[in-house]
């Protein structure tokens, strides 16, 4: 919706395995619990719940988020690092979908380890789709690996 879906439609759906098993409404109240006194990080991908406290950890909320629930001292934080390496645009006029990008395979995201502050107790890693991209692999500051899409 903030970048312009018109419709609330797929808030409403509901995933179901094949007749496999039947699963559970997600429970936020007992979540909640479950977490209560810890922290958790989505690396690479996004969310958005509750107050927004970013503004304490970064200058650029945009890409680094943090939202704290208060009754249970639990803290969600997104931190997006499509590559979870180092990245940049090989050309100076890049940066778009279609641009060529190059990875530091040996070089963390230093934007998203600055931002990340402390230790999570909890850290999931979603990053896959960005691999669809044009990229060309790095290591020691040499191209190893060309990968077109």
């Amino acid at each position: 919706m903030k970048f312009g879906r018109p419709d609330t439609e797929f808030m409403k759906w509901r995933w179901k395995p094949d007749a496999c098993c039947e699963l559970p409404l997600f429970d936020a109240t007992q979540f909640l619990e479950l977490v209560r006194g810890k922290s958790l990080a989505f690396l690479g991908d996004s969310v958005t719940y509750t107050e927004d406290i970013s503004h304490k950890y970064s200058s650029n909320t945009d890409y680094f988020k943090r939202y704290v629930y208060h009754d249970y001292n639990f803290t969600i934080a997104t931190l997006w690092s499509p590559y979870l390496v180092k990245s940049r645009d090989a050309y100076p006029s890049g940066n778009d979908i279609n641009s060529l990008m190059s990875l530091y395979l040996d070089e963390l995201d230093e934007a998203c380890m600055a931002n990340s502050g402390r230790q999570f107790d909890y850290v999931i890693v979603s990053a896959g789709q960005w691999f669809f991209r044009t990229l060309t692999y790095h290591e020691h500051d040499n191209m190893t690996l060309f990968v077109t899409s």
